[in-house]
């Protein structure tokens, strides 16, 4: 694991203004598990034929002035196009690669949505021009060339303002049903341009997508018709500390909370359904928890009250790392903490109460983590004035943990060698 990596991702999105989805949760653990090749059939998929109608003759018996036919549904591309208030909405072509690649390198705190590297498998520009060019073939009554043809699965949406590109939106997870996983989520992430955000952009798009893919049988509306779409809804997950993000998709798009795990927010649009399929090291989605918890989140994403946002703070922090040091799986536990490390320091070095918590079987383990995070610091020199300050303020949270963690010495490692003293005796014998 790189540890310096996961350090500077949670400062960078510490001193962001939050409006990706994800935040310093890299969405390559999302796309592990969406991202498979669909079965091999030629993307190359015929347009829709076009209604035959017979010339229709005059009473005078001379032939009526030809109309070109029309196909009865639109592409795709027309139906996945849509306007909301302030802002046009459609999937990305080539032409916008440029425009594209601009707005994701416009804000660098959150982790990038385009990928440049011409020999990866994931290769953006690949997947927007290949995706482009089957939504133009395809006929929106039939979505089964669409799931078995996409590039890995992966659509991109662009939002504009008036002609210009402001925001970026990717869904991960357009794949034919198979049988170890006959209907499952579509992950999604979101950045808008640095000079775009905080305007309520993300939440207007996210509204109009969710009706127009409800609309098109992409997602439900509810229990009553998750059985006749494709998809059983969208997943997001989201960091702890990304406020802009769980307002957007909590309380304006109304999406429900299943999971709370250390930094993790996992939120179900349009409600938690039952996957037939969990990740390995989670626990499963709780269809309980979002009753629970949106009061507290409200509180916590309040502006009115800080003595109240701080004590909702506090408590979501104690709830997240009951749940992280209650893992089910007690030979992943070392594996949990060090993937949720970021979270462990702040956690143990803003509210020390939480040492209480700790399995004493595990000391050792999060010793380790601690270690590992001192160890990995990169030099100050080096770094961005804002991000400095950041990690320094890491660094206090980290020696506070170091001074209450009780000394703990490293186990002896048993040595496979045979005393000589042994030896001889055995040679006695």
């Amino acid at each position: 694991m790189n540890k310096f990596l996961s350090v500077f991702l949670f400062l960078c999105l510490s001193l962001s203004t939050p409006v990706n989805v994800y935040g310093s949760f890299e969405h390559k653990e999302e796309e592990k598990s969406l991202k498979r090749k669909a079965p091999k059939e030629s993307s190359e998929m015929p347009r829709a034929e076009e209604e035959k109608h017979e010339t229709p003759v005059s009473e005078k018996g001379g032939p009526l002035k030809k109309q070109k036919a029309k196909s009865s549904h639109p592409c795709l591309m027309d139906a996945l196009s849509f306007k909301t208030k302030n802002l046009s909405v459609r999937p990305l072509t080539p032409e916008d690669y440029d425009s594209a690649k601009a707005v994701d390198q416009s804000d660098a705190s959150f982790v990038n949505i385009i990928t440049e590297e011409p020999d990866a498998l994931d290769n953006s520009l690949t997947i927007i021009k290949e995706g482009s060019q089957l939504l133009q073939k395809i006929d929106v009554s039939d979505l089964n060339p669409f799931r078995t043809n996409t590039p890995l699965g992966i659509l991109y949406f662009g939002a504009f303002l008036e002609k210009e590109l402001v925001g970026l939106l990717k869904f991960i997870g357009f794949y034919p049903a198979q049988e170890d996983m006959k209907t499952h989520y579509l992950g999604t992430d979101v950045k808008f341009h640095k000079t775009a955000q905080g305007k309520g952009y993300a939440s207007e798009v996210y509204q109009a997508l969710f009706h127009h893919f409800s609309t098109l049988k992409l997602i439900p509306t509810g229990e009553e018709d998750k059985d006749t779409t494709a998809f059983l809804g969208v997943h997001g997950l989201i960091h702890l500390t990304n406020k802009g993000s769980l307002k957007c998709l909590v309380f304006k798009c109304d999406a429900k909370i299943g999971r709370l795990y250390g930094d993790r927010v996992d939120i179900y649009y349009p409600r938690i359904f039952q996957e037939q399929t969990q990740e390995e090291f989670l626990p499963s989605p709780d269809l309980q928890l979002d009753p629970t918890l949106r009061p507290l989140f409200k509180r916590y994403l309040s502006r009115e009250t800080v003595d109240n946002s701080q004590g909702a703070e506090e408590e979501l922090y104690t709830l997240s790392f009951k749940r992280l040091m209650d893992s089910k799986k007690e030979e992943h536990f070392k594996e949990n903490i060090m993937a949720e490390s970021g979270f462990l320091i702040r956690a143990l070095g803003r509210f020390p109460t939480l040492f209480s918590l700790i399995p004493q079987a595990h000391l050792q383990d999060v010793n380790a983590c601690v270690t590992e995070e001192e160890e990995s610091l990169p030099p100050l020199e080096t770094l961005p004035s804002e991000v400095v300050e950041k990690l320094t303020e890491f660094q206090g949270y980290l020696k506070k943990i170091r001074e209450m963690l009780p000394k703990i010495e490293k186990p002896q490692e048993t040595s496979s060698v045979i005393p000589e003293q042994e030896t001889e005796k055995n040679k006695g014998e």
